[in-house]
């Protein structure tokens, strides 16, 4: 994603970068785990909620 795009980004564009990282244990997509709680845009800064899979999550 090019730095003059950044001032457009929406919430799909979050959604799509996220469905690229995987849970390490799960070896799943978070977006496919319905670990992201929400995504929240106020101008160039990104918030995102992420749960975890288990009270327990990470395992060491």
């Amino acid at each position: 994603m090019d730095v003059a795009r950044l001032s457009m980004i929406d919430k799909s564009d979050v959604m799509k970068i996220l469905a690229q990282i995987d849970d390490p244990e799960l070896r799943k997509p978070l977006t496919d785990l319905d670990m992201v709680k929400f995504v929240d845009i106020n101008g160039s800064a990104v918030k995102i909620g992420i749960s975890l899979t288990i009270p327990g999550c990470p395992l060491k």
